[in-house]
């Protein structure tokens, strides 16, 4: 199994490796090399250089898995992501995420607390409302 990570970031790759390489431990994975990487997301992946150093290691047989943070490690493109898992289903080997995609569907919306009746809302913030210097003083007063 090889770890293939692109960012153009020298601190984000070294972390994202890491986390790959933990992910494929806790499988029990073995890995083949260090991990490989690409610093340009934007070109497609036939043309990175690093990607072309995972074919070359999956075509001498040792290897039979690629582990990567995200689908968009591999391609920008949700297309183009399908295509690479599925040319190496092909070859009877597989491709795996260390990270979790996110939950599909919108973000949770937030209750809005109960105002008594006959509260008037203010347009600005809690925080910003005025205070007397009485409630904005912290500790006894000198």
């Amino acid at each position: 199994m090889v770890v293939y990570v692109a960012t153009s970031e020298d601190d984000a790759a070294e972390l994202v490796a890491g986390h790959c390489v933990r992910h494929a431990a806790a499988l029990g994975w073995v890995l083949a090399t260090g991990p490989i990487r690409d610093t340009d997301r934007s070109l497609p992946l036939g043309e990175r250089p690093g990607w072309r150093a995972v074919k070359a290691l999956l075509a001498e047989g040792g290897v039979h898995g690629v582990v990567t943070y995200s689908r968009e490690m591999i391609a920008l493109i949700p297309a183009a992501q399908e295509q690479a898992a599925a040319a190496l289903a092909e070859r009877e080997m597989f491709l795996a995420f260390s990270r979790a995609p996110a939950a599909p569907g919108p973000l949770p919306r937030r209750q809005r607390a109960e105002r008594p009746a006959g509260t008037a809302r203010s347009a600005w913030p809690e925080a910003f409302t005025p205070r007397t210097p009485a409630q904005s003083a912290v500790g006894p007063a000198v």
